[in-house]
């Protein structure tokens, strides 16, 4: 969705990726901001209000198109290219980790900022899949690059419950 509406602004609009990044970070900001004077947080634990629900999407619309734009700002402007620029991301999600685990990084922040920082870290990685090799990726095409983030997204998410389940069992004993 976030990649559709930034590519419309360039395409129709001539909106630039810099003007574009700035107007995403302010409509984001304005939305945690609406949201932390009306809630007094921005925990993402209890969405069961439609106030809530729609503060949750308004985020993740702004959230899509900004890390959109910035991976493409990165890869492309800078002239970095997919693997670099999927790695950079990597690193500041390694590093908010870091500030998690070691440094006392308050986790509504640094679920936010690991959450922003997600969509440019994933995306390259999909274009270095899917592009053509003679485009420098690894030419698999979008539809079996989506297969296996698919199956990666199953396995994480089935990992996860099992891991979970064996944690609220230990609990509940």
């Amino acid at each position: 969705m976030g990649k559709l509406v930034t590519d419309n602004l360039a395409d129709h609009f001539h909106a630039s990726l810099i003007l574009a990044i700035v107007g995403f970070s302010l409509a984001l900001a304005a939305t945690f901001a609406v949201r932390h004077a009306s809630e007094k947080t921005l925990s993402i634990q209890r969405i069961f209000t439609a106030k809530r629900e729609a503060f949750y999407w308004r985020a993740i619309a702004s959230r899509f198109a900004l890390g959109a734009d910035g991976g493409d700002m990165i890869a492309e402007k800078f002239g970095l290219g997919c693997l670099p620029t999927g790695l950079l991301f990597g690193m500041i999600i390694a590093s908010l980790a870091c500030g998690y685990f070691l440094l006392g990084l308050d986790p509504i922040l640094g679920l936010w900022l690991a959450y922003i920082f997600a969509r440019p870290f994933g995306a390259p990685f999909g274009g270095l899949l899917s592009q053509p090799t003679q485009y420098g990726g690894f030419g698999l095409g979008t539809i079996i690059t989506s297969a296996l983030f698919l199956a990666a997204i199953i396995g994480i998410v089935a990992c996860m419950s099992v891991t979970r389940e064996g944690k609220n069992r230990a609990v509940a004993k």
